[in-house]
């Protein structure tokens, strides 16, 4: 998983630096911007979501919400996360988690 990831990325989850600090810093914007507008994959996005999590969830609609926390918070598979939250499968899910990751960095991301 580390060879795929930037190494940026993959220093800050060894070193647990994308858990240390609340607020995205410049690159993790980015990377969250790109997320939100379908320009960078969820592996790839994955410590900078945990890190925009740890800032809570306001400003989402209920949904929104209950997508970020399956997946993200509760490690749930893009499976689970689409059963528990009333979706047909894996796109949806993740469509609705870029909607919440642009929502949640002030961006208005395309569906």
């Amino acid at each position: 998983l580390f060879a795929e990831l930037e190494p940026a990325l993959a220093q800050a989850l060894c070193d647990g630096d994308a858990q240390s600090d609340s607020i995205p810093d410049d690159t993790e914007q980015r990377i969250l911007q790109d997320f939100a507008h379908h320009r960078r994959s969820w592996p790839d996005s994955i410590a900078a979501i945990n890190k925009l999590a740890g800032r809570g969830y306001s400003g989402l609609d209920p949904m929104s919400e209950k997508v970020m926390k399956q997946r993200v918070l509760q490690r749930k598979n893009w499976k689970q996360c689409a059963e528990a939250c009333g979706l047909s499968g894996r796109k949806q899910a993740e469509t609705a988690l870029r909607r919440a990751v642009g929502i949640l960095i002030g961006d208005n991301a395309p569906d």
